[in-house]
């Protein structure tokens, strides 16, 4: 076993990261720190150092038990570092997502949601406390102008065949 390798190979390797591109773009932006000091993707670490990773949201802490160079499953990988994250820092996103990974239930036979629905549930979703209040009012759609009725004495007299009561098409005269 080699006694110094390249912390981007090893993030990769003991799969921290999902590919070494990941680990190497994380040490260039300074997610990586071994023992508070950034790290360059090109430098060595040793047995025994401790490794400072931000990953989505979250500041890990690994301690370098074991180094490997190429990428093994994950429980040899597991053996390779010892976890030292606060168990704080690995909960602090639970509260956020109770409540907020269930779908949305809508009654049988209802069907698929409108348009206004959907947009209704989005608005829902994303919003403040502010629109809650108004998730109960119905929404009142301006109604059209009337449209101004026919009575008898404007309304065309009805075309009949002749010798029936029954009207025809309005194109026809009547006249045969």
């Amino acid at each position: 076993m080699p006694d110094k390798v390249r912390i981007d190979k090893w993030l990769w390797s003991v799969r921290i990261f999902k590919s070494r591109t990941l680990a190497t773009d994380a040490c260039k932006a300074g997610k990586v720190k071994i023992e508070g000091v950034a790290a360059k993707a090109s430098q060595s670490i040793e047995r025994g150092q401790v490794l400072q990773v931000s990953k989505d949201g979250f500041n890990l802490q690994y301690k370098v038990v074991d180094l490997i160079e190429k990428r093994v499953g994950a429980p040899l990988a597991q053996l390779c570092y010892e976890n030292l994250t606060p168990e704080e820092e690995l909960n602090k996103y639970n509260d956020w997502y109770i409540g907020k990974g269930g779908p949305e239930r809508r009654e049988k036979g209802a069907g698929r949601p409108t348009k206004r629905e959907r947009r209704t549930m989005d608005r829902f979703k994303r919003a403040s406390g502010s629109y809650m209040l108004d998730v109960g009012r119905s929404y009142q759609h301006p109604r059209p102008k009337p449209t101004p009725q026919r009575t008898g004495s404007n309304l065309p007299a009805p075309v009949r065949f002749p010798g029936s009561d029954r009207p025809c098409c309005p194109r026809r005269t009547g006249e045969d």
